[in-house]
């Protein structure tokens, strides 16, 4: 893949990835403070719905405790008597006031102590027998207060099932419960769940399919805004009386929220039920202006990509084709560029280079005729070790030719050893050209001796720039194989090292050879040969006797000449 695909296709995915990302994080933080602002609104409307549902029940249980109060009503509780004519008119003229005051009661009884009913206001009862209404008596009797509501009862005449209503039953002079003042009579209230609906919920609603409903303690409705469904009626109840009171539900292949609140004054659950599709009606529209805008970020930057891409490849392209040119001999190509940036720097380079490759081949031809000129000269002169060195530079030249790299080696070193002693005007010379020196007269020896000869050199980069007498080494090393190496049937190994000590340089070549023999080590007159007697001589003629050489005997074999020589630069 070329470079401008790559960087085309690298922008376009890391804007691709950088545009995906925060449409997503858009989304979802949209989504999310909807929801939270949503779900606000519902606990906003519940609340107003408890505390309507609230107020309208506690209207309505202060108008009945007053109601109960009336002499008329204590005595029409009053069993033993039948009530007078004026008594029943005063009773029905309070219930019309009652009645008209709050539609959605249907229906007022009077009973005694034994539960009999001793005055009923409409004669078109849904309380077809006392029966009918001992469960509501006896449930209302659990519990020690003036005032009890009933969940949803229903009145069964026969094979005939009335509709469901809604009960207040209020004690008349006492309490319902057992314990403490007995009530003398009861006033039930009926009330149709259908107008009761109107009277509690009354249409507060915030969102246009959401569903209110007040529900009994065993999950019964007793008023709803719409017809509610049983198949999630059951879940919804088994939930709230888990204690849970925000929760989602699915059916019929959408999801809902669900608020419940309970209501302490009657025991009932207030619940609201909103639809996801209420909750987000926008939401399928933001998420395609999102989507339609992160397609659009995505074929912009491709474009831009593209174009970046093009723009910064394209003097590239210029310069790859000006190398394959300057690969083929056309020193002569200039490319025409005015870019200040990195790819500019590059391209001045290259006709910088070009030029300078150019110089060099005509110096380099120049060169050639004068070398020629010089080889025709030297031919001419006496032979010295000038032209000595000349001969073995093209006798080496000969053997790479013939592919006889092994030998050609062998005279470049000896062309080095040759080199470094025609110059015999310099006394000291730097360690590094001394280590130079022996390294290549090594390598003649090694290419001699084979693998009856190891060395190792080793000395510091900072010693380097220091001066010693020029050839030092070599007589030193040339004693250690010649006296101590080459006489041992199987070789040996040669260390040279180079150290400092005390502001003193300490020059070690330690074998592993022969040896000498201990009664020549106290000598200090006699040091095996003429190369280091003469090595001695000049040490100490250049530096003073406290400078020199001193043999040390190894074990078990093998001979230690260390030279020991002050530091100079």
């Amino acid at each position: 893949m070329s470079i401008r695909r790559r960087i085309a296709t690298l922008l376009v995915a890391l804007i691709s990835a950088g545009a995906i990302l925060i449409g997503t994080v858009s989304y979802a933080s949209a989504h999310r403070l909807i929801l939270e602002n949503k779900k606000a609104d519902m606990s906003n409307t519940i609340n107003l719905i408890d505390i309507h549902v609230t107020s309208a029940i506690r209207n309505i249980e202060e108008l009945t405790d007053y109601t109960a109060k009336e002499p008329a009503i204590e005595k029409a509780v009053d069993s033993g008597n039948a009530l007078p004519d004026t008594n029943v008119a005063a009773l029905n003229s309070w219930f019309d006031h009652f009645y008209n005051t709050y539609e959605s009661v249907s229906n007022f009884y009077l009973l005694n102590e034994e539960n009999e009913i001793t005055f009923q206001y409409q004669e078109d009862s849904k309380i077809y027998s006392l029966t009918n209404l001992e469960g509501t008596l006896k449930k209302a009797k659990e519990h020690s207060v003036r005032s009890f509501w009933t969940g949803v009862q229903y009145s069964q005449k026969a094979s005939r099932i009335s509709s469901p209503m809604i009960y207040l039953v209020h004690a008349v002079n006492g309490t319902l419960g057992e314990d403490g003042t007995k009530a003398e009579g009861m006033l039930v209230l009926e009330f149709d769940p259908d107008s009761f609906a109107n009277l509690l919920i009354n249409n507060m609603s915030a969102f246009s399919h959401q569903h209110t409903m007040i529900l009994d303690g065993d999950g019964n409705v007793v008023c709803s805004t719409n017809a509610s469904e049983p198949e999630y009626l059951d879940r919804i109840a088994e939930k709230l009386n888990g204690g849970e009171r925000y929760f989602e539900l699915k059916w019929n292949q959408e999801t809902n929220y669900i608020y419940g609140r309970y209501n302490g004054l009657t025991g009932w659950q207030i619940v609201t039920i909103v639809p996801t599709k209420d909750v987000f009606p926008q939401l399928a529209q933001l998420r395609n202006y999102i989507l339609l805008i992160v397609v659009g970020m995505v074929l912009v930057c491709w474009l831009i990509g593209l174009w970046f891409a093009y723009t910064l490849t394209k003097p590239i392209n210029k310069l790859r084709d000006a190398m394959e040119q300057t690969e083929k001999g056309n020193f002569e190509i200039r490319i025409q560029e005015r870019r200040m940036d990195e790819i500019g720097s590059l391209i001045h380079s290259f006709n910088y280079m070009s030029s300078v490759i150019k110089n060099l081949i005509q110096k380099i031809s120049e060169e050639k005729v004068a070398q020629k000129n010089a080889e025709l000269g030297a031919l001419q002169a006496q032979i010295n070790p000038h032209f000595l060195y000349n001969t073995l530079d093209t006798v080496n030249w000969m053997l790479l030719t013939r592919g006889e790299n092994d030998i050609s080696d062998i005279i470049i070193d000896l062309g080095d050893l040759m080199k470094y002693s025609i110059h015999g005007d310099i006394e000291l010379v730097e360690i590094e050209q001394e280590k130079e020196y022996i390294a290549s007269y090594l390598r003649i020896q090694k290419c001699r001796m084979e693998q009856r000869l190891n060395y190792e050199i080793e000395i510091p980069e900072e010693l380097c720039r220091y001066k010693i007498p020029k050839l030092t080494l070599q007589p030193i090393v040339e004693n250690a194989i010649s006296h101590g190496i080459e006489p041992k049937e199987t070789g040996g190994n040669l260390w040279i090292r180079i150290y400092e000590q005390f502001e003193q340089i300490i020059i070690s070549v330690k074998d592993d050879g022969v040896g000498i023999a201990s009664e020549e080590l106290p000598e200090e007159s006699r040091y095996g040969s003429i190369g280091l007697s003469n090595v001695q001589r000049r040490i100490q003629l250049h530096y003073g006797s406290g400078y020199g050489i001193v043999l040390k005997k190894c074990i078990p074999c093998g001979t230690e000449v260390m030279i020991r020589i002050p530091k100079e630069q």
